[in-house]
């Protein structure tokens, strides 16, 4: 009965261990690969918030205000009107935006913790049979960052350039050059 025991103790131990062996290339991988999707994440928000920052900063500068219109042509107030609007839509787009980002961190901020839990059930030697397909779902979730995060900068950068498009055009009706 002893020998029976031990013999299963064993068999037990052994497929642990394989469990830990069978994973722990695909878990590093996951790990390092999560570190750099992580921090392109956090860039691209960086980035926006800063492109958002600067738009807001530039924007007292052009407010319309009834006595600077009051002595523009006609032509010149439509045409700051429509200026304002742009350059308030793209505030607003990148504001929203903002939400949208920060949304997707909350999310990833708990898929870290599944990284992290996995990371620990192989130091502790304890992976059960949900292991593979936690793995191949956190690999998944960082193939969705690359486009994601791109998509990004992208309409950050172009909110940025419309928007101070729009703030120099009003800048130089609102305060011509004497």
């Amino acid at each position: 009965m002893t020998k029976y025991v031990l013999i299963t103790l064993s068999g037990l131990f052994l497929i642990s261990c394989d469990q830990t062996t069978r994973h722990k290339p695909a878990i590093d991988a996951l790990a390092a690969e999560w570190t750099t999707a992580t921090q392109q994440i956090a860039e691209a928000a960086t980035t926006m918030e800063n492109n958002r920052n600067t738009i807001d900063l530039v924007r007292p500068n052009i407010e319309l205000r009834s006595k600077l219109l009051a002595k523009k042509t006609e032509s010149e107030q439509k045409y700051l009107k429509e200026m304002w609007l742009a350059f308030d839509t793209q505030l607003n787009g990148l504001d929203k935006l903002l939400l949208q980002v920060n949304e997707f961190k909350t999310g990833w901020a708990n898929k870290t913790e599944r990284v992290q839990k996995l990371q620990q059930g192989l130091q502790n030697k304890k992976l059960d049979e949900n292991t593979e397909s936690e793995i191949q779902a956190l690999n998944d979730a960082i193939l969705e960052v690359v486009p994601l995060v791109e998509s990004w900068n992208n309409k950050s950068k172009g909110a940025l350039t419309t928007a101070m498009t729009a703030y120099q055009n009003m800048y130089h009706i609102l305060y011509p050059k004497k």
